[in-house]
């Protein structure tokens, strides 16, 4: 805004720029005046930081609050079908690119993957396989069972079809394993 029109809307047109330099105070003081005659309602309502604030708070109760609501058990099977699928997808890796039998072993709630390396057809507690960060045996999470089951993969990945079970406070989940290795 110009110097000239500011001094227009100060209420002094007759000034100059440098008169009314001068009168600043004077011109702030008519300023605030105006500000007051404004009517004086109380304004109402929520700062922002309020309305952030209570929305934190709520958020937070309301993850807690549900996480205790929720049945875990089923997210604990879904869990451990994670577990079984990898283990029997590992295992089946092995067996396509390793000439040593492999052999997936489920018990209680324990998956075990071994493979034969002295070929003496026994399966040893000390030949179970190391994959990636993943030690055998593993223990199914939460104490989830495991139907007992023994696999033994060929040369080309094939195992004998079956269904493998998991179970846990009630709550069962089945997976089935074609004669391809196939998970379903």
């Amino acid at each position: 805004m110009p110097l000239n029109a500011l001094t227009r809307a100060l209420g002094h047109p007759e000034r100059s720029a440098f008169a009314h330099a001068a009168s600043l105070p004077a011109a702030s003081k008519r300023l605030n005046r105006l500000a007051l005659m404004a009517p004086s309602q109380k304004q109402v309502g929520f700062t922002l930081i309020e309305l952030m604030s209570v929305l934190i708070i709520v958020s937070v109760l309301a993850v807690t609050g549900l996480t205790k609501l929720m049945p875990t058990s089923l997210f604990e099977l879904q869990a451990a079908r994670s577990q079984l699928v990898l283990a029997l997808g590992q295992a089946q890796q092995k067996a396509l690119f390793h000439p040593a039998p492999i052999r997936l072993s489920s018990l209680s709630n324990t998956l075990d993957i071994r493979q034969d390396l002295n070929g003496d057809g026994l399966f040893q507690a000390n030949e179970s396989i190391r994959w990636g960060a993943v030690q055998y045996p593993l223990s199914l999470v939460n104490r989830v069972q495991v139907s007992s089951h023994t696999l033994d993969y060929s040369s080309l990945g094939d195992v004998t079809p079956t269904v493998i079970t998991l179970s846990k406070a009630g709550k069962t989940l089945s997976v089935t394993v074609s004669a391809s290795g196939w998970v379903e």
